[in-house]
């Protein structure tokens, strides 16, 4: 047993702490390994009827760029593992679904090349949302143009929401491009080539009604029946 002199000293070597600064500065930081961090701006979210939920962060109108895309690789690689019943897309922004390509980003992209790359990585990941074996629903709340309306067209279905906010279509040629992202197939295959064409060479922009009619959408609700009326498409709706 050691007598109190002994605790005395035992004392004294001890490193005395005057504030927690000095215990962080003692402790090393993990390592980060910066590739297993999930890309932000899309989520998946599992269920008999599952979700992809779109929210790019600090962006109010969920703006294509390849964070995003990157995002949504992944959530459409977790959908097809957990194979559910259906899939629905929807969006976290309120009155926005999807908008088209950043064009800040694009205008600040140092070479063709660079922007073809990204147009692919696109192409390949909207393919594999329309390769999905399973029904895929785009519950439109807001504006889905450009590479937003693409990417529903990805989709088996499209479901837009009855509200001022709603606009759809491929205006591409309006800035002197052209749907890079598969709308230039995937359009003619679902209205016909006549319609398709009015559509991409006018850059024509329809709210909910005007799409429905147009055949760009397949069913127009009340917004706060939307993803109720998308979840029931997908759980009796087929493949496309």
């Amino acid at each position: 047993m050691r007598g109190g002199g002994q605790r005395r000293r035992d004392r004294a070597r001890a490193p005395r702490v005057t504030s927690t600064a000095d215990v962080t500065t003692r402790i090393t930081p993990p390592a980060v390994d910066i590739a297993s961090i999930a890309p932000a701006g899309a989520r998946f979210e599992d269920g008999e009827i599952a979700r992809i939920v779109v929210d790019r962060p600090t962006d109010n109108v969920n703006a294509i760029d390849p964070p995003l895309i990157a995002a949504l690789g992944r959530a459409i690689a977790d959908a097809r593992e957990a194979r559910p019943r259906g899939l629905v897309i929807v969006s976290a922004k309120p009155d926005q679904f999807v908008a088209g390509a950043d064009l800040t980003m694009l205008s600040n992209w140092p070479s063709a090349a660079e922007i073809s790359q990204a147009s692919r990585e696109t192409q390949r990941i909207f393919g594999e949302l329309a390769a999905l074996p399973f029904p895929t629903v785009a519950a439109i709340n807001g504006s889905a143009l450009g590479g937003g309306y693409e990417f529903a067209l990805a989709c088996d279905w499209r479901i837009a929401a009855d509200a001022p906010s709603v606009r759809v279509g491929l205006p591409e040629t309006s800035l002197g491009l052209l749907p890079a992202a598969g709308g230039t197939q995937r359009l003619p295959r679902l209205v016909g080539l006549p319609r398709a064409l009015d559509q991409i060479l006018n850059a024509r922009r329809s709210n909910a009604r005007r799409a429905l009619r147009a055949g760009l959408v397949d069913e127009v609700v009340h917004p706060a029946a939307l993803e109720r009326a998308a979840i029931d498409r997908a759980r009796r709706g087929e493949k496309r």
